[in-house]
């Protein structure tokens, strides 16, 4: 038996294989490769006298054809073994660490633990909600929390099953037909790469053996250990203990949907790619759990934005019985206008009225001057008007 076999990856990966081959989908494909492999070999040939006549170039592609012929014909049987060759690996590095499944053994944990908390802290949460003088908003959010990181931890177990069986598979249908291109010089940098790329897709789950045994040597593969410690990795001390349980399902589940879309960037060594992926991720999931936690909130804020509305709509109407004739205050924002001209308030369309100038040239001692008929002479003085 397989040592692989009992992990999830491995049983999700089977049982697709077993269904391809129980048609006859890779007996068509290898037979259109073998007439690829012979237009492959030939144009081959060809490109060897053009290089003049290039006997080591013509030997290198028959050997090409021979051996692609040898693997196309027993294709099955080399794609099973180097599966299976990845996945003892994964499982040797399992074994030697944290020695469990441990997508099975913490959805146990974790169901235990709730099944545990919710005498007590579902009915504390809801004495919580139903007081006012409670801490609602601490109750909320490990609710919210709770709910998000059991919904997201087999979402992202299952998606990464679904992406390792679907890659699997399609790489599996198409490998006759890419390999066939080998002993073309030409056209045998498309089979290197699809070698590479299937080489990147066993590695996945090596990497997540590899990030089982890391949070087996953290101590983060126990929800038990987890609440004995106090913390996380050091951090969010006297946090609670729901919380710091939904806190770590989250970063298992994140971690473990990671894989896929970082493999390659990680066995080139690069950490720019893999940043920003977590990141965007990171994001995503923020926004999908902010959207759980404000959705009550939304319509708590346009029912007080509909009473704010209101009430200074009253202002508004309040002050038109203080304004004197030929203004009216607007019930709409509060707005006044002068027969019917907008005179402050109101928020579209400024006002037609301003103050003066902050210097405004004082009066000549009071004396008034007009321009004569005919624009002759001097200007004509005034005397200033009587006082009350």
């Amino acid at each position: 038996m397989n040592p692989s076999s009992q992990y999830f990856w491995a049983q999700a990966l089977q049982s697709a294989l077993n269904g391809i081959n129980s048609s006859n989908l890779i007996g068509v494909l290898s037979g259109v490769g073998y007439a690829v492999l012979l237009l492959s070999f030939l144009w081959g040939v060809y490109e060897s006298f053009l290089q003049g006549g290039d006997v080591r170039g013509f030997a290198i592609s028959l050997m090409k054809y021979g051996v692609t012929t040898l693997v196309i014909q027993h294709w099955s049987q080399v794609f099973q073994d180097a599966v299976n060759g990845f996945g003892d690996i994964a499982a040797t590095i399992i074994q030697n660490s944290v020695n469990l499944d441990l997508t099975k053994s913490w959805t146990q944990q974790l169901q235990t633990y709730l099944s545990q908390q919710s005498s007590t802290g579902l009915s504390n949460g809801l004495q919580a909600i139903w007081n006012t003088d409670g801490a609602i908003e601490t109750a909320v959010i490990n609710l919210l929390l709770t709910l998000v990181s059991v919904a997201i931890w087999p979402l992202c177990v299952e998606v990464f099953a679904l992406l390792y069986s679907l890659w699997g598979c399609v790489l599996y249908c198409i490998g006759p037909l890419v390999l066939a291109l080998m002993p073309s010089m030409g056209f045998s940098r498309i089979t290197k790469g699809y070698i590479q790329n299937v080489l990147i897709w066993n590695m996945w789950v090596i990497l997540l053996a590899i990030l089982w045994a890391m949070l087996w040597a953290m101590n983060l593969t126990s929800v038990d250990t987890v609440l004995n410690t106090d913390g996380l990795l050091g951090y969010l001390q006297g946090v609670n203990a729901t919380l710091l349980v939904s806190i770590s399902t989250l970063l298992l589940s994140i971690c473990t949907l990671l894989i896929p879309f970082v493999a390659q960037y990680i066995l080139h060594g690069e950490f720019g790619p893999v940043g920003r992926t977590a990141m965007m991720l990171f994001r995503t999931l923020a926004t999908a759990a902010k959207g759980l936690a404000f959705a009550g909130a939304g319509a708590a804020a346009a029912g007080a934005g509909a009473g704010a509305s209101g009430f200074g709509g009253a202002i508004g109407g309040g002050y038109g019985g203080l304004v004197p004739a030929g203004m009216s205050g607007g019930a709409s924002g509060g707005s006044f206008s002068i027969d019917g001209a907008p005179l402050l308030g109101g928020g579209s369309g400024g006002s037609r009225f301003s103050l003066p100038p902050s210097e405004t040239p004082p009066p000549d001692s009071g004396t008034r001057y007009f321009p004569r008929n005919g624009g002759g002479g001097g200007p004509l003085r005034l005397p200033p008007p009587a006082s009350a």
